[in-house]
């Protein structure tokens, strides 16, 4: 049988991983190794955009297949339209045609039964979310589920379908990948709030320093990143104060000044 690792497009790169990957990748598959047939499990993967989550979940999946079955499937469970396509992308490079499923939260199945299941971006599925109650409904209890996100929380405080929890309702997951690791390995980049008589902006991840952001979405996703901020840069909540405090100063200076933006 060939390998479900099989690179299948010309000039496709080779899959190596970085440490952190490697290691989470072993953690998890020993986790699902040891589990009885017909058991389930939700695994937390906690880390920052850019992390290399994508690469990771494949990397897990060749695996697992290796060593087991999945008789409902595998599939993955993104947010977006374009993160499916994206996910098709990286998965063509790495594994045989068929081996893996994609879809949005939207799209869930009528019935998910022993399938490896991958959620990317999981914190788009809180409570109270249609999809997050379809999914609730429909995904069965011996599925394996492996939950990634940068931020596995709801700024709401709804909690995250299928996150694990300690006793004071933290997110505990299997694996948390270090912030200040991936900076210093330049996987991530350093979050900094900006001076008040600055220009406020956030910088793109391939821009020169100091260039703006062109789509909400680089925002959102920078804002939700600046919470978890690492110690050294400034606690969470100071993060949060310069944020809200920049969102003031600019709502005044538009109401003073009609060609603020």
């Amino acid at each position: 049988m060939p390998s479900p690792l099989l690179r299948l497009q010309a000039g496709a790169p080779p899959l190596s991983l970085r440490d952190w990957q490697d290691k989470a990748r072993d953690e998890f598959v020993t986790l699902v190794s040891g589990l009885p047939a017909g058991t389930g499990l939700d695994a937390l993967l906690y880390a920052f955009p850019a992390a290399g989550k994508t690469l990771f979940a494949i990397a897990c999946v060749g695996a697992l297949l290796e060593r087991r079955s999945f008789p409902g499937g595998m599939l993955a469970f993104v947010p977006t339209s374009l993160l499916v396509d994206q996910w098709k992308r990286q998965l063509a490079l790495y594994l045989l045609p068929g081996t893996f499923d994609v879809r949005t939260f939207a799209a869930t199945p009528q019935r998910v039964e022993g399938a490896l299941i991958v959620c990317d971006e999981a914190h788009h599925v809180g409570e109270g979310q249609p999809w997050a109650d379809k999914m609730s409904a429909t995904i069965s209890p011996d599925c394996i589920r492996l939950l990634m996100a940068g931020t596995p929380w709801r700024t709401n405080g709804s909690k995250v379908l299928g996150v694990p929890l300690n006793v004071q309702g933290t997110p505990m997951p299997f694996y948390q990948v270090d912030y200040r690791d991936l900076v210093k390995s330049g996987h991530c980049r350093k979050v900094r709030p900006c001076m008040f008589d600055a220009l406020v902006m956030w910088e793109r991840q391939t821009a020169p320093c100091g260039a703006p952001s062109t789509t909400s979405g680089e925002e959102r996703r920078m804002r939700s990143a600046a919470i978890d901020v690492c110690p050294e840069e400034g606690s969470p909540e100071l993060v949060l104060r310069v944020i809200d405090a920049a969102v003031d100063r600019l709502n005044l200076l538009r109401r003073t000044d009609q060609k603020a933006t």
